[in-house]
């Protein structure tokens, strides 16, 4: 999460350990330590029992923040990480950004053959170190190229709710995936956006891969097949979606056209999606 726990010199001597509770209280402290950046990495005030998350001010013995979240509404505008510093971390005292281990599995299935070019930070961020030729011939590592150095910060999260700034929302069978931007969508009366500190969230429900949700359509969008849905694929096609409405100010329907053209391209460069679905839009075959 980011928390140094070890100072050594310059030949790589131990010189100090140093562990923490959850919330951030002090479990261990041996050695030196003259960094003033503790848990979490963020600034700790030696005098004061309080950390500082650029944002806001931590009080880790309360388990809670000085001051409300300014990007967020609900009950607890004062909590940390939504109770669950365990698995996420506040890089600015406005979010906690917690990337689950399945949407991580989900970026690399789309950087595809070339998933070692992707690393992830603490705190779920990933970044993309690929060569020219990679890109070349990799549309999926060219997506997430354009992702992680966008100006704009698009959150994805496999797993059974997402964080938006209505608060959290569950994701199920019934509703797997929320795509929203700080893009106004003009569809909607009532416009949900990302939580504080993103400019686009995307969540994915984590079972829908076990479904073939490939063959439950509308009369107004009937959907003609029956194949397995891909977890990574419907992260593929989510993410061109929300990069075109967040970093373009695109509406849903030429940003999804973008994204089902997209998906022609990669099973054009990867045939062996062929039998495995994006979602449950209508069928879209290498053309």
């Amino acid at each position: 999460l980011g928390t140094p726990r070890m100072i050594t010199d310059a030949e790589g001597r131990i010189k100090g350990l140093h562990h923490y509770y959850p919330y951030g209280q002090p479990a261990l402290s041996l050695g030196e330590d003259e960094r003033h950046c503790k848990y979490t990495g963020h600034e700790r005030d030696p005098h004061g029992g309080t950390d500082y998350m650029l944002g806001r001010t931590y009080a880790y013995p309360l388990f809670r923040f000085m001051s409300v979240d300014p990007g967020r509404d609900g009950w607890n505008l004062y909590g940390y990480v939504g109770g669950n510093p365990v698995n996420a971390v506040d890089p600015t005292g406005t979010v906690g950004v917690a990337l689950t281990q399945e949407a991580r599995e989900a970026v690399l299935f789309v950087a595809g053959g070339d998933s070692s070019a992707v690393s992830f930070s603490p705190d779920g961020t990933f970044s993309v170190a690929a060569t020219e030729e990679q890109l070349a011939s990799n549309l999926g590592l060219r997506l997430l190229t354009l992702v992680e150095s966008s100006d704009k910060r698009i959150g994805l999260v496999v797993g059974s709710e997402v964080e938006t700034s209505k608060g959290k929302i569950m994701l199920t069978r019934e509703y797997p995936i929320q795509n929203l931007s700080t893009t106004i969508d003009l569809r909607i009366a009532k416009q949900n956006t990302p939580p504080g500190g993103f400019d686009g969230i995307i969540g994915i429900f984590s079972g829908f891969s076990d479904t073939r949700a490939e063959n439950v359509g509308t009369r107004r969008n009937p959907v003609a097949g029956d194949r397995p849905v891909s977890g990574g694929l419907v992260a593929f096609h989510e993410l061109t979606e929300n990069f075109f409405k967040t970093h373009a100010g695109l509406q849903y329907s030429p940003a999804h056209s973008l994204a089902i053209g997209a998906e022609r391209k990669l099973r054009r460069e990867r045939p062996e999606l062929e039998g495995l679905a994006f979602g449950a839009g209508p069928y879209v075959g290498r053309q």
